[in-house]
């Protein structure tokens, strides 16, 4: 007769083995924290989206605006992007991507004043 001896058993008996099994749980743990700080900024996103899609709707931004204080008022858009003198912000919520669903484009031109508003659905 055999005896089966469990190989989990025999794993655990090596050293090398049982540190690159820490190893691993080290890694899951982290990838664990990754996760809940990347739920956090899409949270964040959303939030900051639906503030500025309410304000604009609401009138309260508007065009002539400096990008400071709209930034201060409704935290920072996900994406700025510098073409010439013009700066492009975009805000969206986390479950729209850059390509597809709802998002606001706020156009600032070189005095850092808001001169143009897109918004798409």
């Amino acid at each position: 007769m055999k005896k089966i001896i469990p190989v989990l058993v025999i794993l655990c008996s090596f050293p090398v083995l049982d540190c690159c099994a820490g190893s691993s749980l080290d890694t899951l743990l982290e990838v664990g924290k990754t996760q809940g700080e990347i739920s956090k900024v899409y949270a964040q996103e959303t939030k900051n989206f639906q503030g500025v899609k309410k304000a604009i709707d609401s009138g309260v931004i508007k065009a002539g605006q400096a990008k400071n204080d709209i930034k201060t008022k409704f935290g920072e858009p996900v994406v700025a992007v510098q073409s010439g003198a013009r700066e492009k912000w975009i805000y969206k919520p986390a479950t729209s991507s850059f390509f597809e669903g709802e998002k606001i484009s706020l156009f600032f031109n070189a005095n850092g004043l808001l001169d143009e508003i897109k918004a798409d659905k």
